[in-house]
């Protein structure tokens, strides 16, 4: 039987989800989080794809305010560098678009509180208050490739955001600068980087992750909805096999019927998904969470 007490415990680390577009909603959850005095005791943040820029993000220094604020603000769809001699070369490269204007958008983020777009993980740890651990799926092995200190020291995080947000066929995969192996979204193994976390690691972690309204549809009337079928087909039935075992640590926050990659969706938009996961982050600390019935405790 649950205890009604765990969810109250500050947690050590935050998990946040990919989730496309959807990602701009964990600043909203964030910030009910940090209100109910539930982020105080966090040292580490880890994420895959949106999730990973978020943490990112709050690791090298932005506030919960400014993230919401560049969410509302900025147009995610400038982000997208697709040339039309992309198109000719995908099956040299193996994706439409060179990843060279999100670059610049992490590096410009980087500028911004001083830092060097070149940073390496060892270098972050000496300047942040929290751990980054980013999540990429290496083509080669088939297995998840962490980025943290402790795995990647010497690795730009700049890199490890890209390789952690590549979009499989979309972006042009990563060369691991370690290994040289092809890397892409994080989320390709799956979405919900809790799955990567050790056991012991996960009884300290909360994670954030989006419902999957978009399960069941009527029609598919536009190739990224065609596309974003096909992920569903490959991370759903992982996502909600970690939800079943976790979910006395996990907020679910009501975004799924968004388009995930409707990079540029309004700024009125943005703000119902961020209030969405406010709301949500809120009724969880209440005890009174809209996800499954909870049927594990943390010991």
């Amino acid at each position: 039987m649950a205890h009604p007490h765990v969810k109250k415990i500050p947690p050590l680390r935050i998990v946040l989800s990919g989730g496309g577009i959807r990602g701009v909603a964990h600043t909203g959850a964030l910030l009910a989080l940090k209100q109910a005095g539930m982020l105080k005791s966090v040292k580490e943040f880890c994420g895959v794809s949106a999730g990973g820029l978020i943490a990112f993000c709050l690791c090298i220094g932005y506030t919960l305010e400014q993230i919401r604020s560049l969410c509302i603000q900025f147009d995610f769809g400038e982000m997208r560098s697709l040339e039309p001699e992309n198109i000719f070369s995908f099956f040299e490269t193996y994706g439409l678009d060179s990843g060279e204007r999100i670059k610049r958008l992490y590096e410009s983020l980087l500028r911004q509180k001083g830092l060097s777009p070149s940073i390496t993980f060892a270098e972050l740890a000496t300047t942040s208050p929290y751990r980054l651990r980013l999540f990429a799926s290496d083509l080669m092995t088939i297995k998840v490739r962490e980025f943290s200190e402790a795995k990647t020291p010497s690795v730009s995080v700049v890199t490890a955001l890209l390789a952690s947000s590549c979009i499989p066929c979309y972006f042009q995969p990563i060369t691991d600068p370690e290994t040289g192996h092809l890397l892409v979204d994080g989320g390709a193994l799956n979405n919900f980087p809790l799955a990567f976390l050790t056991e012991d690691e996960k009884v300290f972690a909360l994670g954030i992750t989006f419902s999957e309204d978009h399960v069941q549809t009527e029609s598919i009337d536009s190739m990224i909805q065609f596309f974003e079928r096909i992920h569903a087909c490959f991370h759903l039935p992982r996502t909600l096999n970690i939800w079943k075992q976790n979910e006395e640590k996990i907020i679910i926050i009501p975004c799924g019927h968004y388009p995930m990659w409707d990079f540029e969706a309004s700024s009125e938009v943005k703000d119902e998904m961020i209030k969405k996961g406010y709301d949500a982050a809120a009724a969880f600390i209440k005890g009174s969470s809209q996800g499954p019935k909870r049927r594990y405790s943390v010991s």
